[in-house]
This record gives C-alpha cells, sequence and structure tokens, in this order.
C-alpha cells in the first residue's frame, strides 16, 4: 500500500483509538475521585501506580522488541518470519509473568499490610496483582499488533471494553462503591481487553523454509535490544511515570497523592491526545525510515517534531491558563488544590513529549545503551530530588522534581538525535508559533474578569485555540504539504457543510508556507 495513505490510515485508527480510552480514562478517574474522596483517591492511586510498575517489570522491552523487529521484517517483505519471531519473544514473556505471579504473591502474603497508605486492607493487592498479569499480557500484543502496523485491531478493541468499562464505574459510583470494587472493574477491564484483542488480531502468516535462519540472525540484537530497553523502561518508569507517588507515601499523605495524581493524569492525557496522538505512530514509522537511509530518518525527525512543537505550545499555555477552571469543572471544589500542580505539570508532560522523535530514532538505530545512559543519570537525579524536595516541600516539591527532570530529558534527547542525524530542529517555526501564541493568550485572558469558571474554560479556550491557529497561518508556521493537505480536506463535502468558507479563510488571512520543511 502507498506509504503516505498506509500511514494516514493508521494515524486514523491510532487517534481514534487513543481518543475514546484517554476521554474515558479521564472520565472514571472523575467518576472514581469523586466517590472515594480525596484520601481514598490517593490510596487507589497509588495502588494503580504499583500495577504500572509491576507491569513494565514484567513486559519491559518485550513490546518495542515486536514493534521494532516486525516493522524491519515487513520493511524487507518478510512475512514469513513474523510468527516464529512472535513465539521467540513471547517465551521471554510467559518467564515474565511466571515471575511476577510467584513474587508478587509472596510479597502480598508476607508484607500486604505496609504497603498501601492510610491503613487499607494489603488484601486489596491480590485484586492488584491479578490485574498487572492481564493488562501486562494486552500490552504485549499490543506491540504484536503495533509492529504488524494494525492499530485497527487496537482501536476496535478499545471501541468495545473503554465503554463497558465506564458504565461499570459510573454504576459502582450510584451505589457508593469502595475501593474493592473500584479494583476489581480494573481487574475485569483488563481481562476483557486481553481477551477481544486476541479475537480481532490477525492471525500470523505460517513460517517458510528459511525463517529459522533469518530469526536466528536476528538473535543477538534481539536479546540486546530486550535487555536494554527493559532496564530504560523501568528507569524511564521512575523518572517520567510518577516515581513521586513513592515519596509522597513516605513523607506526606493520600491526600497529596490524589492531587498529584490527578495533575499527573490529567497533563499525560492531554499531551497524549493533542501531540502525542503522532508519538503513538512514530517509533514504527521511524524503523522504517531508518531502514531506508538517513537523509530520510533526518527529515522524519525533523518533520514530527516541528508537529509536536506546533500542537503542543497552545495545551502548555492554555491549559496552565485554564488549569484551575478545568479541575473544579471535572473534580469539584474538593479538589481544587490539584490546579497549580497541573499547570506545572502540563508544561512539563508537553515539552517531554517534543522528544518522541528523538527516542523514537535513537530505539530504530540500536542506539537503546544511550538512553540507558541518560536514564541511569535521570533516575539518581530523580530519586535524590524526591527526596529532598518531597521531604521538605511536599506536594510542592513533587510537582518541582516532576518537572525539573521531565524538561531536562526532553532537551538532552532532543539536541543528542539532533547531532547523530546531522540536521537541524525546526527553530523556525517554533518561534513563529510562539509568536502565535501572544495573541491569542492576550484575546482569551480579559474573559476571566468577565465570565464564571465554566463559561470561560469552553468560551476562552476555544477562543484561545481559533485565534492561535488563525495568527499561525500568515506566520508561516506550517509547511507547504500543511496547507495543501488542510485545503484540500476542508473542500471535502462533509466538511465544507460544517466550515462553508474554509478553504477560503485559510486564503483570506494570508497564509504562507515555512520556508524549510
Amino acid at each position: 500500500m502507498n506509504a503516505p495513505v498506509s500511514m494516514l490510515r493508521n494515524t486514523a485508527w491510532a487517534t481514534l483509538g487513543k481518543y475514546v480510552e484517554y476521554f474515558l480514562g479521564m472520565v472514571m478517574s472523575i467518576l472514581i475521585a469523586r466517590a472515594l474522596g480525596p484520601e481514598d483517591y490517593g490510596v487507589y492511586a497509588f495502588a494503580i501506580w504499583i500495577s504500572h510498575l509491576a507491569l513494565l517489570a514484567v513486559n519491559g522491552g518485550l513490546p518495542t522488541a515486536l514493534i521494532k523487529f516486525l516493522a524491519e521484517l515487513r520493511g524487507r517483505g518478510d512475512s514469513g518470519s513474523e510468527g516464529l519471531l512472535f513465539r521467540r519473544v513471547n517465551r521471554f514473556h510467559r518467564f515474565a509473568l511466571g515471575g511476577l505471579l510467584a513474587l508478587g504473591g509472596g510479597v502480598i502474603a508476607l508484607f500486604g499490610d505496609a504497603i498501601l497508605p492510610n491503613r487499607a486492607p494489603g488484601e486489596l493487592l491480590w485484586l492488584v496483582l491479578l490485574a498487572t498479569a492481564f493488562k501486562a499480557s494486552y500490552m504485549f500484543r499490543q506491540g504484536l499488533a503495533k509492529g504488524r502496523e494494525d492499530f485497527r485491531s487496537i482501536a476496535l478493541t478499545i471501541l468495545v471494553v473503554a465503554p463497558i468499562n465506564t458504565a461499570a464505574v459510573a454504576a459502582a459510583t450510584a451505589a457508593e462503591a469502595g475501593l474493592a470494587t473500584f479494583l476489581t472493574i480494573f481487574t475485569g477491564a483488563g481481562v476483557a481487553y486481553l481477551g477481544l484483542l486476541q479475537i480481532f488480531l490477525r492471525r500470523l502468516p505460517a513460517p517458510d523454509a528459511g525463517a529459522v535462519g533469518r530469526v536466528e540472525a536476528l538473535r543477538p540484537r534481539l536479546h540486546r535490544h530486550i535487555v536494554l530497553a527493559t532496564a530504560n523502561s523501568l528507569l524511564a518508569f521512575l523518572v517520567f511515570k510518577q516515581s513521586e507517588l513513592l515519596f509522597l507515601r513516605l513523607f506526606s499523605d493520600s491526600t497529596a497523592i490524589g492531587y498529584f495524581n490527578i495533575a499527573f493524569t490529567l497533563s499525560t492525557a492531554a499531551a497524549t491526545l493533542v501531540p502525542g496522538i503522532l508519538g503513538s505512530i512514530l517509533l514504527p514509522a521511524m524503523a522504517r525510515a531508518v531502514a531506508q537511509d538517513e537523509a530520510t530518518a533526518a527529515r522524519t525527525f525533523r518533520q514530527s517534531t516541528r508537529y509536536l512543537w506546533l500542537l503542543g505550545l497552545p495545551l502548555a499555555v492554555g491549559g496552565a491558563m485554564y488549569a484551575d477552571n478545568l479541575v473544579a469543572l471535572l473534580y469539584g471544589p474538593d479538589f481544587r488544590a490539584a490546579a497549580v500542580p497541573l499547570a506545572f505539570l502540563l508544561v512539563a508532560t508537553t515539552i517531554h513529549m517534543l522528544s518522541t522523535a528523538g527516542s523514537s530514532y535513537q530505539i530504530s538505530s540500536d542506539r537503546q545503551h544511550i538512553l540507558l545512559r541518560m536514564n541511569l543519570v535521570l533516575v539518581v537525579v530523580t530519586l535524590v530530588l524526591d527526596w529532598f524536595l518531597i521531604r521538605h516541600f511536599g506536594l510542592a516539591g513533587a510537582v518541582a522534581a516532576f518537572t525539573v527532570t521531565n524538561i531536562a530529558a526532553a532537551v538532552f534527547i532532543l539536541n543528542l538525535s539532533r547531532r547523530q542525524l546531522r540536521t537541524s530542529l525546526p527553530v523556525g517555526p517554533a518561534l513563529r508559533a510562539v509568536g502565535a501564541v501572544f495573541p491569542a493568550a492576550l484575546v482569551a485572558w480579559p474573559l476571566h474578569w468577565l465570565l464564571p469558571s465554566a463559561p470561560e474554560l469552553f468560551i476562552g479556550g476555544s477562543l484561545f485555540v481559533l485565534v492561535y491557529v488563525l495568527a499561525s497561518l500568515p506566520l508561516g508556521c506550517w509547511s507547504a504539504g500543511d496547507l495543501a493537505t488542510a485545503r484540500r480536506q476542508l473542500e471535502r463535502r462533509g466538511v465544507r457543510r460544517i466550515l462553508p468558507m474554509g478553504g477560503a479563510l485559510i486564503d483570506r488571512v494570508g497564509a504562507r508556507p515555512a520556508v524549510a520543511e
């Protein structure tokens, strides 16, 4: 299939799946938080964090190994080796899963009552262990689907299971259920996701006569990738995925855990749904580009970074402006203390999302050892910052530690990848995008004194985005290809009915392409 068409199709499926998953995930987070209150929601958030840490210990680099090496095989037209490669990686997964169940069961039996905050019963951790096992198998098979660029199966699974899961959470909220019920629903969702994805996944082709030799030739690189990517995943989790919760558990209370988790959940969802949707398809796209030549990889890196910045900048600025409105509307006045952490985490998470193109290049070009070294340094810095700042400043210290490490990592990865590819970052379009944000903020900000909180969020936020888009067109933030694609989409019959003057508007505001794409 034509590569641009294939990438557009994959982007559409990935976008649909991600939007539904994260939107309904936020809805469930809101319902659970409102049902449990700040203290018990902090316990729930810490239990889910433990599950995510254990999931990474099981899966490690296995899903990315499937993505990377299956994409390579597909790039060479070697479909006959796909099934054999999957079976080889699956053996590692089954061994790790057995280790999790044995080790996790022993830890819960011996120390269960001392793990959760707020004196929550240790028996709840058995549900966390089961949920982790099912979710790990589901995420592993997502790697198989992504490696084969089968984003359709993932999206269909989410479209079926996520609404049912949300309905179950809503019913439990209406029944005023407690922690055990919500963790049971979390476990049941893992079972449903795994079972349905298995049904939707296409059958792997049967190995041909030479498949054993070709897969055997990949073994040194495959094993090296799994070891390095597993170490990287665990270290990156401690740096980027709320290691702060562990220290808030030690030095603060479950209420602070709940506030930080709300800020993390909203900022991660926003960054994933806006600039990060491109990141979800970057690894297989970058692996394919690297397999072609360095010029193609450099062009993919440069264009992807430009898109991520253009999409992420208004999110960071607008999100910081309306953080208080958003928290009050979604979670209620009891959680308003999460607003300031949300503003900072939105900026940090968006900037970190910019480095997705760089990290995808490092993985695709077998440079995981560089990421490992960076993460080793960052995890030491993160843990030291967490220990000192959270011990002395509590929730504010957790926000500061998270912000510093995320921004530092993004700057390092972007600069390193730029040098390795002998290319440049899209500085010109980035600076012009900053120029487009200023009038958007100036127009929307006065509504703070004119409108109540909820209307200000919807009207002001919409006005902010509209002015940003219109200001970015004459400033040359978008390439000629971007503008041509936008015009074609706006001239389609269904879109034209909604925005009858869309194409003419692009020309009327003086749209001009960026000098370099």
